[in-house]
C-alpha cells in the first residue's frame, strides 16, 4: 500500500513538471471515464463562481474547502489574488487591502457583517480604521467577499469597496465537524521556526434544533526584516555658517572654496536596521445558532484575539549633517536638481554614528460579541442586531541611543536601488569596537495607551410581493457609537541618570561622556547575509554595535524607570474622539417575468455627529532634544472640544441583464463615502525638530465621497470557469490634501548636560485640509478555468489569473495606485495530491509627492511568487506545505529625483504541517 501511494505521488509531481515544461502535447486516452467528486481546490472555486453569479452586485468571493481550510495561512495574501486589489505587507505579512488602487482607509471590513475596531495599531503610529488581517487567524474564515458596488442594505463607509468576512456558523454544515492543524512556520531571515496551531469543532443537537461553533487558534511568527534607508537630503545648510557642532563654516560642495550662502543639500539619515520580532497571536471565536421554531431563529457571535508582540529594531544610524568635520574634499561629487546644489556623494570625519536597538513591547486585545435574530412571518422577515466591540493596546517604544565618531562616506551614484555606505580612516575596525561609543539616553515611547470601542445596533424589516416587477422590499436602521482614544506618553532617561541607574559606568571616548560599551552587542542577520535579496554593486556594512535595549528593561523595573527619568504625557498629541453615526435605508428588489432583468434599487440616508476633544498647541514654546532621541515637544495653551454633524445621501441602482443561461451583463451607479481616520480629526499636533517640521490634525475635515458607476459581463464557462470584465469609474469629488506654510519659530534645545540653547528654526507646518478630488477609473479582467474535460492527467488541472488597470488622474492627490496589476496561477489538484502556484505582480507607484525633504518617494514593481502543497494521506489527514515569496523579492523605493530610497527585504517564509478533519 505505501510503495502504491509513493508511486502515485511521484507520478503525480512529475505529470506537474510536464505540464510545465510541455504544455499542448497530445494526452494519452483514458479507457474508462471515472466520476470526479469535486473537492478541494476546485470546490472552493465552484463556491466562489456560484457567489458571484447569483448576487445582485459586482463581486468577487473566496471560500475555504472545509471547516478550517482556508488557501492562505494569511487572508490578505488570499486577497490579492481577487481582480482590483493590492495589499500593503509589514514585515512580510499582508497586512491592509487596497481595492482598485485607492488607499486601505477608503473601503470597509466586516467581520459577519459587521466592522471591527482596532487598537493594534504599531509604534509612531495613530489609531485608524484599516482592519489588521495579521490580527486574524485565516483558519476561522469561512468564506470571504469583496463587495465592489453597494446595495443600499449595505453600511456606509466602503468608498471603494466592502470585504465582508464570515466565519463558521453551525447552520452552514447541518452536521458535526471536526478539524485541528499543526504547523511550524520557517523565516529565511532569522533562520527561526515558530508553531501554528489551530481546532474547530462543530455540531448540531435536538434534530436541527440548535448548534455550536467553536474554535481556537495559536500561532507565532519570527521573521527578521532587513532594511537601509535614506531619509532625504538637508537642504537647511549654508557653507559660511556651518553647523552648531562645528562651530564654523564647512565646505559642503567640496570645491576648496567656501562660499557664504551657498545652499548644499546633504544626506539628513541614512538607517540600516535588522528589525527581529516575535508575534504571538492567541484568538477564539464561538458561534451559538438556534432555531425553536421554522420561523424563528436566534444566533449569538463572539470573536477574541491578542497580540503580543516583541520587536527590536538594531540600528547603526549615519546623521551626516551632525558631522563635525573635517569634510573629506575629495569625497564629494555634487549634482543638480531643480536648481538645487546636492551632495549625492558625501564624505566627512567625526560623522556621528548611532547604535541603538529600538525595543517595541506592545499587548493588545480585540473583543466583539454580537446577538441577532431573525423572525419570518409569511411574506414578512424582521432582522436585529446588536453587538458590543473594544479593542486596546498598551505599548513601549524604548531605545539605548548611543553614539560614535568617524570617517564615513554616503554615496548614491554606484546604484540606482541602493546606497553605498563607505568608512574609512580606520573607521571600519573602531566602529566595531565597544568602546567607540557613549551613551546619549535611553528614550522613546512609553506606557502609550491606545482604546477603539464601538457599539451598534441594527434593525431591519423585509416584505416579499407576489406580484408585479417588485418582488422584495426592504428597509432598516442602524446606529453605531465609536471612540478612539489614544495618549502621548514618552520617557527619556538622559545619560547622567542613565549611568545612576545602573550603579556607574566608566568614562567614555569623549571627555566628560560615558561609556555605552557595557550594554553593547554586535549585530548581524540570524541567517545568511544582511540585504541578501540585494545583487548589484553597492556595498554597506554586514555588521555593527547595537546597544541591548531589551536586555537591559529585563533587569529594571517600570517605577526605576520613571523615576530615573522625565515620564511625560504631552496633552498635544493625545487623541481623544467620538463618533455617533445614524443611518436609515430602503431598497427595493425588481425583476421581470421571464428572468432576463433584475437588479435592485435603493437609497441610504447617514448622519454623522462628531466630537473632537484635545489641546490647543502653543507653537512658541516647542523644545527639541538631540541626545535624547530627538524628541521635540509642544506645550499647550489650553484646552478644547468641537462637534460637528454632516448628513450623506448615498442611492445605487444595480442592474443584472441575463443574455443567456451563460452570459451576464451587469451596471451599478451609486454614491458612496469614506470617513476620514478619527486620529484626523483631532486637534492634536507634533513636531520633528530634526526634519524642522510639524503635522497638525483639523477637526473640520469632510468625508471622502464618491460617484461611481461599472460595467461588466461575465462569461460563465462552467460551473467553476468565469471570463469576466469589468470597466469601472469613480468620481472621488472630495479629497484630504496636505497643505503647507512656512514659520519661522523660537525653539529651545536641550542638550544631554541639561544645559539650553534658543535658536530660531524655519518649520514647515502641515495640515490636512478639505480639497479636489480625482477620477479613478479602470478595467479589470478575470478568467478562471478547471481543465475536467481534458483528458488523462490534464483533467486534474486549472488556471486562475486577472489583470488590472487603474488610470488616476491626479495620482499627487490621491497616491498608492498602481497602474498595471495582474495574477496568474495555476493548480493541479488529484485525490491524493494539490499544488498551486500564484504570481501576483504590481506596478510602481506614487507613495509621496513631498516626503523626503520635498524629493518625492515612489515605490518600484514587485512581483511575488506563492505556493501551496497538499498531500492528502487519507480522507481525514493531510500534510500541508506553504511558501511565500518564493523568490526572495524585495520592496524597493526611489526618490522621484531617481536616486535610491528604501531597499526592504523580508525573506521567505516556508510552513509545514499537519491537518486533521472528520
Amino acid at each position: 500500500m505505501n510503495n502504491r501511494i509513493q508511486k502515485s505521488t511521484f507520478c503525480e509531481l512529475f505529470s506537474i513538471l510536464s505540464l510545465l515544461t510541455i504544455a499542448g502535447a497530445p494526452a494519452m486516452a483514458q479507457e474508462e471515464i471515472e466520476e470526479v467528486v469535486v473537492t478541494g481546490i476546485r470546490s472552493s472555486l465552484e463556491q466562489a463562481v456560484k457567489i458571484k453569479r447569483e448576487s445582485s452586485t459586482i463581486v468577487d468571493a473566496i471560500s475555504a474547502e472545509d471547516v478550517g481550510k482556508f488557501p492562505d495561512e494569511n487572508v490578505a495574501e488570499s486577497l490579492q489574488r481577487v481582480t482590483g486589489v493590492q495589499i500593503t505587507r509589514l514585515r512580510g505579512e499582508g497586512r491592509t487591502v487596497n481595492i482598485r488602487g485607492l488607499p486601505s482607509a477608503f473601503g470597509r471590513v466586516q467581520l459577519n457583517g459587521r466592522s471591527l475596531p482596532s487598537a493594534l495599531n504599531t509604534v509612531n503610529s495613530d489609531p485608524s480604521r484599516n482592519f489588521d488581517f495579521t490580527a486574524l487567524p485565516s483558519e476561522f474564515v469561512r468564506s470571504l467577499e469583496v463587495h465592489k458596488s453597494p446595495t443600499a442594505d449595505l453600511q456606509e463607509g466602503g468608498l471603494s469597496g466592502t470585504i465582508i468576512i464570515r466565519t463558521p456558523r453551525p447552520f452552514d454544515y447541518n452536521d458535526r465537524r471536526l478539524s485541528g492543524s499543526v504547523q511550524g512556520a520557517w523565516e529565511s531571515n532569522s533562520d527561526q521556526t515558530a508553531p501554528r496551531l489551530s481546532g474547530i469543532y462543530s455540531d448540531i443537537f435536538a434534530d436541527g434544533k440548535w448548534g455550536i461553533t467553536l474554535g481556537a487558534a495559536y500561532s507565532e511568527r519570527k521573521p527578521e526584516t532587513h532594511q537601509l534607508d535614506l531619509r532625504g537630503y538637508n537642504d537647511t545648510r549654508t557653507e559660511d555658517v556651518g553647523t552648531t557642532t562645528s562651530g564654523g563654516p564647512l565646505d559642503f560642495n567640496g570645491n576648496g572654496i567656501i562660499e557664504p550662502g551657498l545652499l548644499v543639500e546633504i544626506p539628513d539619515l541614512v538607517f540600516l536596521n535588522i528589525y527581529t520580532e516575535t508575534r504571538k497571536r492567541s484568538s477564539a471565536f464561538a458561534a451559538f445558532q438556534a432555531r425553536p421554531t421554522d420561523s424563528l431563529e436566534f444566533t449569538v457571535d463572539a470573536y477574541y484575539t491578542e497580540l503580543d508582540i516583541e520587536a527590536s529594531r538594531y540600528e547603526n544610524l549615519y546623521i551626516p549633517r551632525l558631522a563635525l568635520g573635517p569634510i573629506v574634499q575629495e569625497g564629494i561629487v555634487t549634482q543638480t536638481f531643480n536648481g538645487d546644489t546636492r551632495a549625492v556623494r558625501f564624505e566627512s570625519d567625526n560623522t556621528d554614528l548611532r547604535g541603538g536597538s529600538r525595543f517595541e513591547d506592545r499587548f493588545g486585545e480585540t473583543l466583539s460579541i454580537a446577538a441577532g435574530l431573525r423572525f419570518d412571518s409569511g411574506p414578512w422577515s424582521v432582522l436585529g442586531e446588536i453587538a458590543i466591540s473594544e479593542s486596546d493596546q498598551i505599548r513601549d517604544n524604548l531605545n539605548i541611543a548611543t553614539i560614535g565618531l568617524g570617517r564615513v562616506a554616503i554615496d548614491a551614484t554606484v546604484d540606482s536601488e541602493m546606497i553605498s555606505v563607505i568608512h574609512g580612516a580606520g573607521f571600519e575596525e573602531a566602529r566595531l569596537d565597544p568602546q567607540s561609543f557613549r551613551i546619549a539616553s535611553l528614550n522613546g515611547e512609553y506606557k502609550r495607551k491606545s482604546q477603539d470601542d464601538q457599539n451598534e445596533i441594527s434593525l431591519d424589516f423585509e416584505r416579499t410581493l407576489v406580484a408585479g416587477p417588485i418582488s422584495n422590499i426592504k428597509f432598516g436602521a442602524r446606529a453605531t457609537a465609536r471612540e478612539q482614544f489614544q495618549d502621548n506618553g514618552r520617557l527619556v532617561v538622559p545619560g547622567p541618570a542613565f549611568a545612576t541607574l545602573v550603579g556607574g559606568l566608566p568614562e567614555g571616548p569623549l571627555p566628560g561622556s560615558i561609556s555605552a560599551a557595557p550594554f553593547m552587542q554586535l549585530i548581524q542577520p540570524g541567517n545568511g547575509s544582511f540585504l541578501e535579496a540585494y545583487s548589484g554593486q553597492a556595498v554597506f556594512p554586514q555588521k555593527w554595535l547595537g546597544s541591548d535595549t531589551a536586555g537591559f528593561l529585563s533587569t529594571v523595573t517600570d517605577a526605576e524607570l520613571i523615576a530615573a527619568g522625565n515620564f511625560t504625557n504631552s496633552p498635544s498629541g493625545i487623541i481623544d474622539v467620538e463618533e455617533d453615526v445614524l443611518a436609515a435605508y430602503v431598497m427595493a428588489d425588481f425583476g421581470s417575468s421571464d428572468g432576463l432583468i433584475s437588479g435592485n434599487f435603493g437609497v441610504r440616508i447617514v448622519e454623522t455627529e462628531q466630537t473632537s476633544r484635545g489641546s490647543i498647541p502653543d507653537l512658541t514654546g516647542i523644545t527639541f532634544q538631540p541626545e535624547a532621541g530627538e524628541i521635540t515637544t509642544i506645550p499647550i495653551s489650553g484646552d478644547t472640544q468641537i462637534k460637528r454633524t454632516y448628513t450623506d445621501v448615498l442611492p445605487s441602482v444595480n442592474l443584472r441583464i441575463n443574455l443567456r443561461d451563460d452570459l451576464v451583463l451587469r451596471f451599478t451607479a451609486n454614491r458612496t463615502m469614506s470617513r476620514p481616520p478619527l486620529a484626523d480629526v483631532s486637534p492634536s499636533a507634533s513636531a520633528n525638530g530634526t526634519a524642522a517640521t510639524i503635522s497638525q490634525k483639523n477637526p473640520f475635515l469632510d468625508p471622502f465621497r464618491s460617484n461611481n458607476f461599472d460595467v461588466a459581463a461575465e462569461w460563465y464557462l462552467s460551473d467553476n470557469g468565469l471570463l469576466s470584465a469589468t470597466y469601472f469609474y469613480k468620481d472621488v469629488v472630495s479629497l484630504i490634501t496636505l497643505e503647507t506654510v512656512s514659520r519661522a519659530l523660537p525653539v529651545t534645545v536641550i542638550f544631554g548636560d541639561g544645559s539650553t540653547l534658543v535658536e530660531p528654526l524655519d518649520f514647515q507646518i502641515t495640515e490636512p485640509v478639505n480639497g479636489d478630488g480625482v477620477i479613478v477609473e479602470g478595467l479589470e479582467i478575470g478568467y478562471q478555468q478547471s481543465f475536467s474535460f481534458l483528458p488523462g492527467i490534464w483533467e486534474n488541472t486549472g488556471v486562475i489569473g486577472n489583470y488590472t488597470f487603474i488610470q488616476n488622474s491626479n495620482e499627487e492627490l490621491l497616491t498608492g495606485s498602481s497602474k498595471h496589476n495582474y495574477n496568474i496561477g495555476a493548480y493541479y489538484e488529484s485525490e491524493r495530491l494539490a499544488v498551486r502556484l500564484s504570481y501576483t505582480w504590481r506596478d510602481d507607484f506614487l507613495v509621496s509627492s513631498t516626503a523626503g525633504f520635498g524629493d518625492g518617494i515612489r515605490a518600484r514593481a514587485r512581483g511575488t511568487l506563492d505556493g501551496n502543497f497538499v498531500y492528502n494521506i487519507n480522507d481525514n489527514l493531510s500534510v500541508v506545505f506553504e511558501a511565500v515569496n518564493i523568490l526572495d523579492d524585495a520592496d524597493r523605493q526611489q526618490f522621484l529625483t531617481g536616486l535610491p530610497n528604501e531597499y526592504t527585504d523580508t525573506g521567505r517564509r516556508l510552513l509545514l504541517g499537519a491537518r486533521l478533519s472528520f
